[in-house]
């Protein structure tokens, strides 16, 4: 997934930050009727992401198990243009 230039947010026309009503899930961002998690919710739009591999693979894990999703028909994961450690 794209951790190192998340554009979602901005494709998507959604700012602001994802709200975890139990303190332990996430709800996901939504816009157009599409439901959507990116780590560009979480961290500041200027700052440089340097994660390595287990840092990047954890986020994942946690945007994949720690959203409040409900029931999907189609989960798309966004993958970056260029290389990186996941």
């Amino acid at each position: 997934a794209d951790i190192y230039g998340p554009s979602i947010p901005r494709m998507l026309g959604i700012s602001g930050k994802p709200t975890s009503p139990d303190g332990h899930k996430l709800n996901p961002m939504e816009n157009f009727g599409i439901k959507c998690m990116s780590i560009g919710f979480l961290v500041d739009e200027d700052t440089p992401m340097i994660w390595r591999g287990p840092m990047v693979m954890s986020a994942l894990n946690q945007m994949m198990s720690d959203v409040n999703w409900g029931t999907l028909d189609v989960m798309v994961v966004d993958m970056p243009p260029g290389t990186g450690d996941a």
